[in-house]
């Protein structure tokens, strides 16, 4: 049955097929941003998400280095400072965040504390991931690197402990907003075929970032100077977000389809593209937008709108069968990979009295497995890959509960391989999130699940800060049993890779009753 109503525009566009030869195209988003494919639009996309990855690798683990232990190697590197230049011993040597603060709060005090008021900064601006689904990714992204970059410099000038931690806690905040918001907004402009191996190309990042830091802190002690050259990925970021454009999924939702067809236009034209023409472009983004489901905006309930509008966002992911399915089991994922792959890079001190070189190794070896998984999903898919990286990682931690003690060599080598599989597990658990929520909860859900995972990251520092010098072998057989809970959460999650993105709740919900299978879409 034809509706009549919409019948003479479904007409009109397929009238103009000379703008876009292809016929029968896909006129969902996902089949326009196939159409546009993939190219140099892309770049400052995936860019701006690498440096955001690159920020979050450097301010999680430079709490192992700026405040780390007093030890030989570092009398050696301070004698080397006293026979240098006053202004190269002024710079690359210093004290250590502790030291310099040691009225405040012995060692171990300051060192939680540092590393508590930055998760406590992620756990908030997690929770605030629903600003953006409700006024856009892009105006998150900027006001969040701006907030990043002075936040950063603050810290590397400021003397005062409490203006330190204010502004670590501004990081944090900042961190946990731009990472989320800036996956969000490349996964959406992403074609489908390519969302999973860009999702996971963008850890390399991480793995980078933390393999320069090592480096890095093993010639620059001084933990002040250690931070000023931190900001330099943040600076990068903040200018390159300045050229970034509004995701066309997002203003869809909101009705904004002159906004949309412009940037998909332009996106058309940089990737050498055909698609139809402004008015035909414009009617198709109409169309699409009328299955979509979003907040009321109705100019006259303005005022009082806002509350209702964060009240039907949340009530949203339990409004449904496997909306509720998602919102239980993704957050759990999070506190499990949280806990296993920041558990073992907390450990750094505890494993070996070589800060640096375990940073950067376990970091180096990363790589294998991230560019190992963006190829072995498209064999098995993401779900299989996660499950199998899962179980591998447990598998190692077990090891490492049975193996004597004479066996150091060994312990070092299912440490990196455990390092290595959880590491493609939290990439792999990462990209999945944000392609199996619906465009209008992608953002607010992420949030959520980045939140449970910052649960994750606290217990990681009291299990392996506190609990590992009273029990040691507890921590990682937590671990462990936490591996095996996830594998088991998995198998009732669909598969994602080669996916549609959904747009709405309905769509979840008809991807669940499919188990996974293509949705459908409409053709012209």
């Amino acid at each position: 049955f034809v509706d009549t109503e919409t019948e003479p525009t479904y007409h009109t566009r397929t009238a103009t097929t000379e703008t876009n030869p292809e016929d029968g195209m896909d006129t969902t988003v996902d089949g326009l941003m196939d159409k546009i494919g993939f190219g140099k639009w892309h770049i400052l996309y995936f860019l701006s998400t690498c440096l955001t990855r690159a920020c979050r690798a450097i301010q999680y683990i430079n709490t192992v280095f700026v405040n780390r232990s007093t030890d030989e190697d570092t009398y050696q590197v301070q004698e080397h400072c006293e026979q240098s230049s006053p202004y190269l011993g002024s710079f690359v040597c210093g004290n250590t965040l502790s030291v310099e603060f040691e009225n405040f709060g012995d060692e171990v005090w300051i060192s939680a504390l540092y590393q508590f008021i930055f998760v406590f900064g992620s756990m908030l601006g997690a929770s605030l991931g629903t600003i953006s689904d409700l006024f856009g990714r892009l105006l998150v992204i900027r006001l969040s690197a701006l907030m990043y970059l002075v936040a950063t410099v603050v810290i590397s000038v400021f003397p005062n402990i409490y203006i330190v931690l204010i502004a670590r806690f501004i990081i944090g905040f900042a961190d946990n907003l731009i990472c989320t918001t800036s996956q969000t907004l490349l996964t959406e402009v992403t074609p489908k075929k390519y969302v999973t191996s860009l999702g996971l190309l963008v850890f390399l990042a991480f793995a980078a970032a933390a393999m320069g830091l090592a480096g890095v802190a093993y010639f620059v002690r001084s933990w002040r100077s250690l931070h000023l050259i931190c900001s330099i990925p943040v600076l990068l970021l903040a200018i390159v977000v300045l050229f970034l454009k509004e995701s066309p999924r997002w203003l869809v939702t909101q009705g904004r389809f002159e906004e949309a067809t412009d940037i998909i236009e332009d996106a058309a034209t940089k990737n050498r593209s055909l698609v139809p023409r402004h008015d035909n472009l414009k009617s198709i983004l109409a169309t699409a937008s009328e299955s979509i489901i979003h907040l009321d905006r109705d100019k006259s309930t303005k005022k009082n709108s806002m509350a209702n509008k964060i009240k039907s966002l949340f009530l949203s992911f339990y409004a449904t069968p496997h909306m509720r399915r998602l919102s239980l089991i993704i957050p759990n994922l999070w506190v499990i990979i949280n806990l296993v792959f920041f558990g073992l890079i907390l450990n750094a001190n505890n494993f070996t009295s070589n800060i640096y070189l375990y940073t950067f190794l376990t970091n180096a070896f990363s790589i294998i497995p991230t560019l190992i998984g963006s190829l072995l999903v498209k064999k098995i898919g993401n779900k299989a890959s996660t499950i199998l990286f899962f179980a591998l990682t447990g598998l190692c931690l077990l090891g490492l509960q049975v193996l004597p003690e004479e066996f150091s060599m060994v312990a070092w080598v299912l440490t990196i391989i455990a390092f290595m599989t959880s590491s493609l597990c939290n990439d792999l658990n990462f990209v999945m999130t944000y392609e199996l929520m619906p465009t209008v909860l992608r953002t607010t859900g992420s949030g959520i699940s980045l939140l449970a995972g910052n649960v994750g990251i606290l217990l990681a520092s009291y299990l392996f800060g506190t609990v590992v010098h009273q029990v040691s072998w507890l921590p990682n057989a937590i671990s462990a049993l936490c591996c095996l809970i996830a594998t088991g959460l998995l198998f009732l999650l669909p598969e994602t890779y080669g996916q549609p993105l959904c747009e709405t709740i309905e769509q979840v919900e008809e991807r669940g009753n499919n188990k996974g299978k293509t949705l459908g879409s409409t053709k012209l």
